[in-house]
């Protein structure tokens, strides 16, 4: 069982507190869901959304619009960026865990990543040292550890 870690502050920041009611609860979602890992990126398609968060697909649009427009979530072709995910829980302390990061990120495609890249600026991307996604698996060192 995956553990997530959300802090009692959530509510009290302010893009949180400013999202409409399906919005909050759809990135609440996707902190918690099952398929959320440690790079915070991940494949899941809306009508598995739709059955598992009781939405409906007109819900389901306007609150990921509404995350994407402040910058919470980033979507693209059925993939998902949570883009403070590692914020609360930063499992990427240990080597192993680093080396999960890197298999992760191998595996979400080219084209996926950049979109990502694209939309974020260094202002809002907080993971780690790294700068952008992309460039994560070009810039490991000997030893394995990402440098940004």
């Amino acid at each position: 069982m995956k553990t997530r870690i959300i802090q009692t502050r959530f509510y009290e920041d302010t893009k949180v507190s400013g999202l409409s009611y399906e919005a909050q609860n759809l990135f609440m979602y996707f902190l918690t869901c099952p398929y959320i890992n440690i790079s915070g990126i991940f494949e899941l398609s809306d009508r598995k959304i739709i059955f598992e968060h009781k939405c409906t697909e007109k819900q389901l649009e306007k609150a990921k619009d509404e995350l994407e427009r402040n910058k919470l979530v980033i979507f693209k072709d059925g993939w998902i960026f949570v883009v403070n995910a590692e914020k609360n829980n930063k499992y990427r302390n240990s080597p192993l865990n680093e080396q999960a990061y890197q298999r992760e990120l191998e595996r979400i495609p080219v084209n996926v990543k950049e979109y990502f890249d694209s939309s974020m600026d260094s202002s809002i991307y907080t993971n780690h040292n790294s700068k952008h996604i992309t460039n994560n698996i070009e810039i490991i060192n000997k030893k394995g550890v990402v440098r940004g």
